[in-house]
């Protein structure tokens, strides 16, 4: 799990992102970047770190994605068999306006 610490390390100082899941697959490793309301800045500091944690851990097949919830309520589901690491919870935009900005 170094690598997934790893990762969680390089993107905490990015305001907004709000989370981090792995789960191993087989023989990949799956991290996904939960953010809201990220600026184009944002996602291209957590690509880096994408890119930094591959390149460090060259034995490791990873999958990454990155899911900006653009402060839309989430509902979760099942959760086994993940690794969460909880960076800070940002707000839900509750306007209905908001909701649409792309």
């Amino acid at each position: 799990m170094d690598a997934f610490h790893s990762f969680v390390a390089a993107v905490r100082g990015i305001p907004s992102v709000e989370q981090v899941r792995a789960h191993v697959a087989g023989t990949h490793l799956h991290l996904v970047t939960y953010m809201s309301c990220s600026t184009e800045p944002e996602r291209y500091a957590v690509y880096a770190a994408e890119i930094a944690v591959h390149d460090r851990y060259p034995h490791i097949q990873f999958e990454f994605d990155l899911i900006d919830r653009k402060g839309r309520p989430v509902q979760y589901g099942e959760l086994t068999g993940k690794f969460i690491e909880i960076i800070r919870d940002l707000p839900d935009q509750t306007d209905e306006p908001a909701l649409h900005q792309v």
